[in-house]
């Protein structure tokens, strides 16, 4: 948790938003058990590879310019699970965490991160650069992934060289890149852009203090920076990619940007025929797959690559329904396939070859990309597509050219759901079903949780081999007296499901909160302005707001509510601080940061008339929250930064300003 909030915390600076949350419910230890024998697995998530019964491993390391390892599969299954999640998951941006310890080094270079299928991952660690400091490795990664995912058209800024490998650059990019000025994040100007790092404290064990970021690439470091969409480190936001990330994100942006028609948002196109559903689940209709119940929506993922003349199906799922939310971004980005036709498409046909239905198919994600070009022109989608009545074969085709195919088998899979079938559960809680296939198929079992009698379903596991799974916490539920449990059944093409007979009662779980910053065992100077920031998230009420979050210190008590808190007033000392997250229901949650306040270096605390004239001059913020307004006290003055809050700050409620008097104001020394 402690290596979650370094990371996450330079997501601020980076991009537009002012709270992320941390769901723990995909990250959880449990056990499996095997054909009656207990195994024990400790695992960090629902996402492993198929075959991890029989010992299969993840393999990251990149063996050529056009394969990536088992990468791009283990972003297919994250995509897999957002796109069986009801709202609000499914609407979620997803971003799968990577040991950075994980080799992914291979032919020559080194994968970072990872933007297909509409979800991004990354190495996750505590590292920084050496030669400027502030620079955080993954939390950039993190950044840069997003953006990929959010931005549309050729996002790369040409900075390193090797950029146009990685998914495009682009042309439009309107700052300095030439030989001696590699690229910059605006006109070289002594006037020009800087980044200021109003979030040091945050790293406050790594960092002395703030830095100001240069756009002038030829600076020394740690001065110097360059554009967050390029290769070239250290990366800081620039203005055009931070427009454009406003735009991705649905918001409107400076029009002397001048984005191009392709940079909207990336699911503004025209809806694919056949689909027609905006919300809550999708209703099945009839359909005449040998054996099957009525269906109406298939998930398919798998991979297409035009220049190999290669391809994959990697799953089928029919589930009967489908998110709409997903469902709906499915629609919209095979609307954009269409449009960019690439000679792949995926084509349902019925048992006597005749094709019902054909999706034309397109790359809409950036390729790989790390400190070498890649040339790979693979395709990866994982999209629901309408099934049509009569299909029974699903073919996967260049131009004509079948690549893979999967057929329904003349049986049809059979499951029963044990438990939890009823009744109220606690931790541990036990899913078991049994699975048959009369053709001897191997089954695939997706398990699902509806807290609302089976209106919305949301995951907990997809494509597992394994038949009986023991949580040893509730936190992948959310609280219900009307709870179901789900397991689907695949075979490859055909599916069963079987849900809770009676209905289920799960106790609420207490929120979690997450304390980006500081980190453990910082230390300030006495008088110092520190910066508490933190969220909390509640599995029944997702993100809590600011209300429900207090700060207290062990030594001197409450001093603050928000996710943000900003004190200078802590005694000398060692403080246990403790986040307190509670949620509606009353559960209360909490997470805990160790700092110290020493006297060397103190600052003197302005006295009341000094405040009271800051107070006049800025007013004064929400109780509880941070002012936009940092103070820095050097040698008993005080300097005063104001920082536009688009991005990094909560707007705060200020007091109208009095009118100075006639006479020039006093000053403050």
């Amino acid at each position: 948790e402690d290596t979650i909030g370094f990371v996450l915390a330079d997501a601020f600076r980076h991009l537009p938003i002012f709270q992320m949350f941390y769901d723990p419910s995909l990250s959880f230890p449990g056990f499996f058990e095997i054909e009656g024998l207990l195994f024990p697995f400790e695992f960090n998530g629902p996402v492993f590879p198929l075959g991890h019964a029989l010992g299969t491993e993840w393999d990251f390391t990149p063996t050529d310019e056009s394969k990536f390892g088992d990468w791009k599969k283990a972003n297919a299954q994250v995509d897999n699970l957002r796109d069986l999640s009801a709202d609000p998951w499914g609407d979620w941006f997803w971003y799968g965490m990577l040991d950075e310890d994980m080799n992914t080094t291979g032919a020559g270079w080194t994968w970072y991160g990872l933007a297909t299928n509409g979800v991004a991952s990354g190495k996750f660690g505590k590292k920084q650069s050496a030669s400027s400091p502030w620079f955080m490795d993954y939390g950039l990664t993190l950044a840069h992934e997003l953006a990929h995912v959010v931005m549309s058209g050729d996002d790369h800024v040409l900075c390193a060289g090797s950029e146009a490998g990685g998914g495009g650059v682009d042309p439009n990019y309107p700052y300095p890149v030439t030989d001696s000025t590699p690229c910059s994040m605006a006109a070289i100007d002594p006037t020009g852009y800087y980044g200021f790092d109003v979030y040091w404290s945050l790293w406050s064990e790594v960092l002395s203090g703030p830095e100001i970021i240069s756009n002038d690439p030829g600076d020394a470091e740690p001065q110097r920076g360059f554009p967050l969409m390029g290769y070239e480190a250290p990366q800081w936001t620039d203005p055009y990619d931070y427009c454009k990330l406003l735009v991705g994100f649905g918001l409107s942006c400076d029009p002397s940007m001048v984005l191009r028609p392709q940079d909207q948002p990336r699911f503004a196109a025209a809806a694919a025929p056949g689909h027609a559903h905006t919300s809550g689940q999708v209703s099945p209709h009839p359909s005449a797959l040998v054996g099957q119940s009525p269906l109406y929506l298939v998930h398919v993922q798998g991979a297409a690559d035009p220049a190999a003349r290669t391809g994959s199906i990697d799953s089928v799922l029919a589930t009967g329904s489908a998110p709409a939310g997903p469902a709906d971004d499915s629609r919209r980005r095979l609307g954009l396939m269409a449009a960019e036709p690439s000679g792949a498409s995926l084509v349902f046909l019925d048992a006597a070859g005749v094709a019902l239905e054909s999706y034309p198919l397109a790359n809409l994600d950036p390729q790989p990309h790390g400190s070498s070009p890649s040339n790979s022109s693979s395709i990866d989608f994982g999209e629901w597509f309408e099934l049509p009545p009569r299909a029974t074969v699903i073919d996967l085709r260049l131009s004509g050219l079948s690549l893979a195919r999967r057929a329904a088998s003349s049986g049809t899979p059979s499951v029963t759901l044990i438990s939890p079938n009823g009744g109220s559960i606690g931790a541990p809680v036990t899913l078991e079903w049994r699975g048959s296939d009369p053709d001897g198929d191997r089954l695939l079992y997706t398990i699902l949780y509806s807290p609302d009698d089976g209106v919305n379903w949301r995951p907990i596991f997809s494509n597992i081999e394994y038949s009986k799974v023991t949580l040893t916490s509730l936190l992948p539920l959310s609280g219900s007296q009307r709870a179901r449990f789900k397991v689907i059944a695949s075979d490859g093409f055909n599916s069963a499901e079987d849900s809770s007979d009676q209905l289920v009662t799960v106790p609420d779980v207490a929120p979690f909160p997450t304390i980006f910053g500081p980190a453990s065992k910082s230390i300030f100077p006495g008088g110092f302005s520190v910066v508490f920031t933190g969220t909390a998230f509640d599995m029944e009420e997702f993100g809590l707001p600011s209300e429900g979050l207090s700060w207290e210190s062990d030594r001197d008590g409450p001093f603050g509510d928000g996710s943000e808190v900003m004190t200078r007033t802590l005694s000398i000392g060692v403080h246990r601080v403790t986040l307190r997250a509670r949620d509606g229901a009353g559960n209360l949650g909490s997470a805990t940061v160790t700092i110290e306040i020493t006297a060397d270096g103190a600052r003197q605390l302005p006295g009341d008339d000094v405040t009271a004239e800051l107070t006049r001059l800025f007013g004064e913020g929400d109780a509880g929250d941070s002012n936009a307004t940092l103070w820095w006290l050097l040698g008993g003055g005080a300097i005063v930064v104001c920082i536009a809050g688009v991005a990094f700050w909560r707007a705060n409620k200020r007091r109208p300003m009095p009118p100075l008097p006639p006479a020039e104001p006093p000053s403050i020394a």
